[in-house]
């Protein structure tokens, strides 16, 4: 089978798409054909090395695939899932299960049923970005009607999926984005929108502010939440002096980690899918023949929602 392969002979790293042998299942997992995968924060962190000691620990192995989500159809049967099944799955990358791969293995309860009104290459741009928006507005931080939510880096990959979610939940919502993403992110669903260079904060008192984008602290932004109020951020582990700080105040900071669909996500996940509740976003669409370029274009260019890769 063809297979993206994390090439670390160069720096930055790069894509080399070479013959892998086929994946075997084992225990609880099945084989999935995949049709369509996804870039995502965590391919960019490994082309960059900016994973440190998932690099080391990974880079024993000879080949190192990346991806982690994908949408394709199950070729072995299940408990659940049958042969011909069409599958959706956020996969975790820490159990050495990847996406860019014309196959996978990968255990039964990370995979759904892929919503019968999507694309395979529509499926495959959701999982990760609106997963992770769950756990951050709904679990985290329990929104709720009427509130003023800021989500910062709202036309990206996690951004598009909480913006929408956030107006699903009614609330009103303030976003950010590139300028000439402003007009995208008021379709999407924001109640204001600000360019991310400019000062968006001001005067406002926000309940929530979900920093999509990972580029804010918990001290650069305390002062405009409202008594508490939660500030969540995809990369805490940028700020867990501001987790500290948190500590000592009437406002939340949120510890948020999530890369896959197991423990029950799914089930969340495919209810605001199957009923129409969000619209998947695709910048663009590559061959996995071009995915060096893809990913070069998402580590240089401003992307809205997610860079699909078809097999």
């Amino acid at each position: 089978m063809k297979a993206a392969v994390l090439d670390t002979s160069t720096t930055p790293y790069s894509f080399l798409v070479k013959d892998e042998p086929m994946p075997e299942p084992k225990g609880d997992e099945l084989l999935v054909r995949v049709k369509a995968s996804c870039l995502s924060y965590a391919d960019k962190d490994m082309i960059n090395g900016n994973m440190d000691k998932a690099m080391k620990r990974l880079l024993k192995r000879s080949n190192v695939v990346t991806g982690i989500e994908i949408s394709g159809v199950v070729e072995t049967d299940g408990t659940k899932l049958k042969k011909g099944d069409p599958v959706v799955a956020a996969i975790d990358y820490t159990n050495g299960i990847h996406a860019h791969a014309e196959y996978i293995v990968i255990p039964e309860k990370y995979l759904g049923h892929k919503p019968t009104a999507w694309t395979h290459e529509e499926a495959a741009s959701v999982p990760t970005g609106l997963i992770t928006a769950i756990e951050a507005l709904e679990k985290q931080a329990q929104i709720e009607s009427g509130q003023n939510v800021l989500i910062h880096g709202a036309s990206g990959g996690v951004g598009v999926y909480a913006l929408q979610l956030a107006s699903y939940h009614k609330c009103n919502v303030t976003a950010t984005a590139s300028e000439h993403n402003l007009d995208f992110v008021r379709d999407l669903g924001a109640d204001e929108a600000f360019d991310y260079n400019d000062d968006f904060l001001g005067e406002k008192k926000f309940n929530v502010i979900f920093d999509a984008a990972g580029m804010m602290s918990f001290n650069t932004c305390k002062h405009t939440l409202a008594p508490k109020g939660v500030f969540i951020t995809t990369q805490p582990l940028r700020d867990l002096g501001g987790g500290l700080r948190a500590v000592f105040s009437d406002k939340k900071w949120a510890f948020l980690y999530v890369t896959h669909s197991g423990k029950n996500r799914m089930a969340r996940f495919l209810q605001l899918a199957q009923h129409g509740l969000i619209q998947p976003v695709i910048d663009s669409v590559y061959d996995l023949g071009d995915i060096q370029e893809a990913m070069d274009k998402y580590i240089e260019e401003s992307v809205r929602g997610r860079i699909v890769i078809t097999m």
